[in-house]
Parts: C-alpha cells; sequence; structure tokens
C-alpha cells in the first residue's frame, strides 16, 4: 500500500509541479571581432565579427575619426545588410579611400522595433602611405 501511494505522490508532482529548465544560451548579438582595438591597417580590411539578434531587421557598419566622431560617421560601402551574420565577415573596409588617421568603427544592429544597440572598436590607425 505504500509503494501505491508513493506513486502516486510522485505522478501527482511530475504532472503538477512545473519543471524549471535553463534558460536558453544567451546568442552572441553584436561583436566586431576583426580589426581589434588600436589596430594598424592598411588596403582592404576584412571586418569580422557577429551581427544576430531574434528581432533582426539590419546591422549596419560605420567609421568614424577620433577622437570623438560625433556626427562625422560615414557608412561602409554596402551598408545596411539585412542579413544576419554569425562570426563571419560583416564588410569590407576600403581604406585607400581615406585620409590616413585614427579611426572607430562602429556596429549598429537594428531590430524590427527600430531600437539599436551599438558596438565599437576604437584608436584602429590607418596607415596607407
Amino acid at each position: 500500500m505504500k509503494k501505491a501511494a508513493i506513486t502516486i505522490a510522485l505522478a501527482w508532482v511530475l504532472l503538477v509541479v512545473p519543471v524549471v529548465m535553463a534558460p536558453p544560451a544567451q546568442e552572441l548579438q553584436g561583436q566586431i571581432s576583426s580589426p581589434r582595438d588600436r589596430a594598424a591597417v592598411r588596403g582592404l580590411v576584412p571586418v569580422e565579427g557577429s551581427a544576430t539578434h531574434p528581432e533582426f531587421q539590419k546591422y549596419e557598419v560605420h567609421f568614424g575619426p577620433e577622437p570623438n566622431p560625433g556626427d562625422e560617421w560615414s557608412p561602409l560601402t554596402g551598408s545596411p545588410f539585412t542579413v544576419p551574420v554569425v562570426q563571419g565577415r560583416l564588410v569590407l573596409w576600403d581604406t585607400t579611400i581615406i585620409p590616413d588617421g585614427v579611426y572607430s568603427l562602429r556596429l549598429r544592429l537594428v531590430r524590427l522595433d527600430g531600437n539599436y544597440d551599438e558596438y565599437f572598436v576604437r584608436g584602429i590607425q590607418v596607415l596607407n602611405t
């Protein structure tokens, strides 16, 4: 009789008590993995990283002169992009068309509702001459 009561109690717990599951792993959303902060670059530079989100609309990649680009951000050729990227090439940056100097890169990840997150790489030195 005790075995039957234990079995019924266990079945009740399994049916009534909600199962607590671990939340899904956080998706990698926005990142520029290359070039890195304070990198020296020249020529055609692959900008690599990730741009993805469950509510993904598009991503944009801009560059701006340091120390503070303010309103001087310029889009890289092809930006905006409407296909998410996970650990791959975001864009190819042609540094030969800009003056040598120090720049920042900005990845803007735009969601379907129009809100966005931004990710930066700073202190990139363009040295073509």
